[in-house]
């Protein structure tokens, strides 16, 4: 069986114990084109007026808080949760050195240690497809949101990364171990309005497409390789190099022959609001 891209434990301890997963993945959109943070987007949309109470759920490094003071000199409260403190272990000692004054805080997306309606906005970027039940996390949000307050959720598209796809499974057959589902497939673009309406008031949806082209295979390698914690049975080393071996040459001789590998792109947001204030 796949490995549970859902239980809090796996998450923790192997997938989101440091950023180093992440981080793999973040290098493959240097090659993006054309360039587009979701966060950073997302956030312009709403243009704040910098003194709301911010939530970020599921915060990883903390980047959008980051982006919030360091950018916009944001005044209101920021605090970032995340199920594993390794995440943010970093960014919180970062804001600390610069007097940033973000709050990080240990603890699930759906059990969150919050009064009621005590924040004006609630982000989510890249995260609720790993709750174990998205219906018990929107209820959550819902309850610290203020009754007027707005709900910012990032996901990405079926067709995003269709390549990198074929490939796990590609790895899969190799080592004879099961490839991680599609980490967005219980909560993308395509789907992701019907389980919003049950909770919150979908205001807007915005999407982007683009693409990953390179010139070289190790990017895309590096992205492939922060999922390898994901295969079930964790594969054997010398598998698994095979397997990234036989890939390597294949994108090489793609790019040998056509000058580049290119790979989908497709990713958005929604911007909702609390049912609370209906």
């Amino acid at each position: 069986m796949p490995t549970d891209i859902t239980d809090p434990e796996f998450l923790a301890k192997h997938q989101y114990a440091s950023p180093e997963n992440l981080r793999l993945r973040q290098v493959l959109f240097e090659f993006q084109t054309p360039k587009i943070s979701i966060s950073e987007q997302a956030i312009k949309h709403l243009k704040l007026s910098g003194k709301e109470n911010i939530l970020d759920v599921g915060c990883g490094e903390g980047k959008s808080l980051i982006y919030l003071k360091h950018n916009l000199d944001h005044q209101g409260k920021l605090v970032g949760v995340d199920l594993s403190k390794g995440m943010f272990k970093e960014t919180e000692e970062l804001a600390k050195k610069e007097n940033l004054n973000i709050r990080f805080v240990e603890a699930s997306a759906d059990t969150l240690p919050f009064p009621d309606e005590c924040f004006d906005a609630v982000f989510s970027f890249f995260m609720i497809y790993h709750m174990p039940s998205i219906p018990k996390a929107f209820k959550e949000w819902a309850r610290v949101l203020k009754k007027d307050g707005i709900l910012v959720i990032a996901t990405n598209g079926e067709n995003n990364r269709k390549r990198m796809h074929h490939f796990k499974e590609k790895i899969g057959e190799i080592t004879n171990t099961n490839p991680p589902v599609n980490f967005s497939a219980a909560f993308n673009l395509e789907n992701a309005e019907i389980q919003l309406q049950k909770t919150f008031n979908i205001i807007d949806k915005v999407v982007f497409e683009s693409k990953f082209i390179l010139n070289q295979a190790q990017p895309y390698l590096d992205s492939l390789q922060s999922f390898k914690s994901a295969f079930s049975p964790s594969p054997k080393d010398n598998l698994w190099q095979e397997g990234l071996a036989k890939i390597k040459l294949e994108i090489e001789e793609e790019i040998k022959m056509k000058g580049k590998f290119v790979d989908s792109a497709e990713s958005g947001f929604f911007i909702c609001k609390n049912k609370k204030d209906s």
